[in-house]
């Protein structure tokens, strides 16, 4: 159980690392690098949820036994708290977006927007 929890702690860790700082071109694994880093990114609330699900149940199984374990938990921890930080970028993207079309189309841009294309 605990060597699970490590692979899986690495590979979420991974996973996100790779969506904050994708893959340069000369590697020849950017498409694949973009990919997993669009998805990421994309499903990071949900990443959340299943993260935290799964280190519940792999402390709940016994996956703590050995450093493994524990260096299994941080790295998980690691893994939430940047899916986190990445929800939180997102969500200042709302506002920043509603400014510029304020700006650029004006107060009432809504007003001017045909019912069957409203938010």
């Amino acid at each position: 159980m605990t060597s699970a929890f490590f692979i899986e702690s690495i590979v979420g860790l991974a996973l996100t690392v790779n969506a904050l700082f994708p893959l340069p071109w000369w590697t020849g694994l950017q498409l694949p690098s973009f990919f997993l880093s669009w998805l990421t990114m994309e499903l990071a609330p949900q990443s959340m949820v299943i993260g935290a699900v799964l280190i519940g149940a792999f402390v709940g199984f016994g996956g703590l036994k050995g450093t493994e374990g524990w260096v299994a938990l941080g790295l998980s921890l690691v893994t939430l708290a940047l899916l986190g930080s990445m929800v939180v970028q997102a969500q200042r993207v709302r506002g920043i977006t509603e400014r510029a079309l304020r700006e650029s189309l004006g107060p009432d841009y809504l007003k001017k927007i045909g019912p069957s294309r409203k938010p």
